[in-house]
């Protein structure tokens, strides 16, 4: 701590530099240290340790009434200035700073008698150099906490030994932390688009096999087919293998991860993603509009967007179920707003309850525990496009229901598509 106070000195060109703690009560003043400087040839006035209330300081405090910096350049002619306790270095000049944590101001670092005046790029450099000063008293505080328990010293030593490295190492760990949890959050995102891969599959094939039963039924009775009936009636039966066929093609490409950024048509996006679900909805009666600019081209992953379009209807379907509307209705819109492609997901089922609006992004946050959901969708659908993808997703209550918001940065023309 006081070799950070003697940094700040330096970095100032302060010959005098002190930092006080104060407590979580705002009032009670903890003097704690000096720099080394100032200990040596300046100031040999007792108080380490000791307290004393706010109320009973002067001007110095002044960053305390304020909570902000203040500098005094001149500080012999401020009026409501108490004057020094004896052996106090003289001050002719000083800057002040609250270290906050939150609300709360922690500490408050002082330098003092800089030959210039104070500036707003000394604030600055204090400033920096505080929060670190705090990292240090933190650290310090958590040693001491290390003591009190000799079962725990092995174990804590090596996170204090963690967090004194380089911000570069902390911030490389922080990442690898972050990506740990991504991949456990695709892993169970994965697992949960496979519920949904067996439910849209079942939905695209049900036709087609109840169509293949109904033929091979008409087959077993009717022995007097001509060769030429025979052939027509396999060429259906085939027909709707080939279709089966070409709804595995789609859905096993789909489901491949995109490779890399890459233009793409946001109205081919929103067709993939209605043919995916199509069956599921139309079991549900969901009557599904579109209205979205042919030529609309963005720059991101067509696949992750797609899959955040088919989160986006499947919860619509799943609200529209819960909540019983007569007449279920889907608006998916993708227009030009400036340099911007908006898509908006619009349904009539009522809307999002007021009490969970600002949590649906959370991760873990579901409203259907009971049916098995796992807060999931959402949060992902989020990181996609503003993490991913550069963009912004947001939700919103309209008159009858809710409006997901998709904006992306639009690319410059459909012609560039795949350049």
């Amino acid at each position: 701590m006081e070799a950070t106070i003697d940094e700040a000195e330096a970095l100032t060109g302060s010959s005098i530099g002190f930092y006080h703690f104060l407590e979580a009560d705002q009032e009670t003043l903890l003097l704690q240290n000096w720099s080394t400087r100032t200990k040596a040839e300046f100031c040999t006035a007792q108080g380490k340790g000791f307290h004393y209330d706010v109320s009973a300081a002067g001007v110095w405090v002044d960053c305390v009434r304020e909570r902000r910096p203040v500098i005094h350049n001149d500080y012999a002619s401020l009026p409501n200035r108490k004057g020094m306790p004896p052996d106090h270095a003289d001050v002719f000049r000083e800057l002040l700073l609250p270290l906050f944590r939150g609300d709360h101001i922690v500490a408050i670092i002082g330098m003092g008698n800089k030959p210039l005046e104070y500036t707003s790029e000394d604030v600055d450099a204090v400033s920096f150099l505080a929060d670190l000063a705090w990292e240090i008293t933190e650290r310090k505080r958590a040693e001491e906490a290390l003591r009190e328990s000799e079962a725990r010293v092995r174990r804590k030593k090596d996170l204090l030994e963690e967090l004194n490295r380089t911000l570069e190492e902390r911030v490389r760990e922080e990442v690898m932390k972050n990506r740990e949890k991504d991949v456990m959050l695709i892993q169970q995102n994965r697992q949960a688009a496979l519920g949904e891969i067996l439910d849209h599959i079942a939905h695209q094939w049900k036709q087609p096999l109840n169509s293949i039963a109904l033929i091979t039924y008409m087959l077993k009775d009717n022995y007097s087919l001509s060769t030429e009936e025979v052939n027509e009636t396999a060429d259906k039966i085939l027909g709707q293998v080939e279709h089966m066929s070409q709804t595995l093609i789609v859905f096993r490409n789909f489901y491949r991860p995109d490779k890399g950024k890459s233009l793409f048509l946001i109205k081919e996006s929103i067709d993939l993603a209605i043919s995916i679900i199509k069956p599921a909805l139309q079991f549900e009666y969901i009557n599904v509009e579109v209205e979205a600019d042919q030529e609309l081209v963005a720059l991101g992953y067509p696949k992750e967007f797609t899959q955040v379009l088919l989160n986006l209807l499947s919860n619509a379907r799943d609200a529209f179920r819960e909540k019983k509307v007569e007449k279920p209705r889907l608006n998916i819109k993708g227009i030009a707003e400036g340099n911007m492609a908006v898509v908006t997901v619009t349904d009539n089922a009522g809307g999002i309850c007021e009490e969970n609006i600002a949590s649906i992004f959370d991760m873990n946050f579901t409203t259907k525990e009971s049916s098995g959901g796992t807060g999931i969708g959402l949060y992902m659908a989020k990181n996609i496009i503003e993490r991913h993808m550069g963009g912004e997703l947001k939700a919103e209550n309209i008159s009858d229901g809710a409006q997901f918001s998709i904006r992306l940065c639009i690319a410059e023309s459909a012609g560039n598509k795949g350049a």
